[in-house]
Parts: structure tokens; sequence; C-alpha cells
């Protein structure tokens, strides 16, 4: 599982403002485990594995009972939950046509470090309202 080289400043940035960042992978639990470790100090808190849409979206659903819920995505497993998000992420250069119609924001970027600290802002603000 490749990281954006931005991510770490993305978490930094969602934690310094208290909003809790989650890892929703399709991917083996060994691989999201190798991409946990590279955050280090910026580690997620709760980091779930193998995950089809469906399981990617009844996670989303359970933590939007515990508050409003971002969910970031590009790939059409990633659809339902950023369907079911109060704010639905995804990333235009590399999302499936799925992800993208079923996103709230469209970023036109795959570099998150773009809109990081902006990006981190508008969420909290929104998440708040």
């Amino acid at each position: 599982m490749m990281l954006d080289v931005h991510l770490k400043l993305v978490i930094k940035e969602l934690k310094s403002l208290g909003i809790r960042a989650a890892m929703l992978t399709g991917d083996s639990e060994a691989a999201a485990m190798y991409a946990q470790e590279q955050l280090l100090d910026h580690a997620l808190e709760v980091v779930h594995a193998e995950l089809l849409p469906a399981g990617k979206a009844t996670i989303i659903k359970e933590l939007k009972e515990e508050g409003p819920t971002v969910m970031t995505g590009y790939g059409l497993n990633d659809a339902p939950a950023l369907a079911i998000a109060y704010i639905g992420i995804s990333m235009r250069i590399s999302g499936s046509a799925p992800a993208i119609d079923t996103g709230h924001v469209i970023l036109m970027s795959n570099d998150l470090g773009k809109p990081s600290g902006l990006l981190a802002k508008l969420v909290g603000k929104l998440l708040r309202m």
C-alpha cells in the first residue's frame, strides 16, 4: 500500500483539530499494518483491512452514529462509503467514475499536500456545524 507523501501532514492537521482519523482498506492486514508503521507518530487510531465495499459502508454508517464522518477515497470499492458519509471526498485524477459521482467534494489532484491544511480546517468546520 503506497501512502501519499503528504498524508502525515493531513493526519497531523486533523488530530490538531481534534478529529479522529481511521483507515478502511480492501488491502491485506499486512499491507495496512505496513502503512500504519510508515505513519510513525501520526499513526491512526482505527485500522480496518480486507474490507469489501459493503464493509467500508457499514463501518462508515457505524461511525456516523458517533458523529459527523468524512470518507476520502478514489476507487470503485469506496463509492458506497463515500455516498453514506456525512462528507465524501473523492480524488478526480485516479478516481473511478462511481467514486467521483458519489463524492460530495471532488479534489482535482491526488496531491493531498496542496489542500492539506485548508482541507483539514474545512473538514473541521463542516463537522462542527
